[in-house]
């Protein structure tokens, strides 16, 4: 399960077309909530391979917590590090509202990337 606690995101409802002008695609479901459903597109304007994503985020759907569909720019660095392991670092461009709930839903997803890395899932 990848993505916030409370909620997952099926591999059949990803499309990724990883290059200038392609895409990502992605729908979180809340098995909770099947009223709740937030689909997810990032329209790439830039891409190194190996180094950098960066476009517009379109998040529309049902959202919750009472959230409206909103756009956002994000960026995405990857960076060899010395130990042979690589550095993410996500910035997004949020109204100010929107701030504290990213930034909780992007640590639950970190930690669940991290327990999964542990297990050895991708390994």
């Amino acid at each position: 399960m990848v993505g916030p606690n409370r909620q997952f995101t099926p591999l059949d409802e990803m499309d990724f077309d990883v290059r200038p002008g392609g895409h990502q695609r992605w729908t979180e479901v809340f098995p909770a909530d099947p009223s709740l459903g937030v689909h997810i597109q990032l329209d790439l304007a830039e891409v190194v391979d190996g180094e950098l994503l960066d476009g517009t985020m379109r998040v529309t759907g049902q959202l919750p917590g009472g959230f409206q569909p909103f756009e956002t720019r994000v960026r995405y660095e990857f960076h060899d590090e010395a130990d042979g392991r690589t550095r993410l670092e996500v910035r997004q461009w949020l109204p100010e509202h929107l701030v504290p709930p990213s930034e909780n839903g992007w640590n639950e997803a970190f930690t669940k990337l991290d327990a999964a890395l542990a297990a050895g899932a991708w390994s």
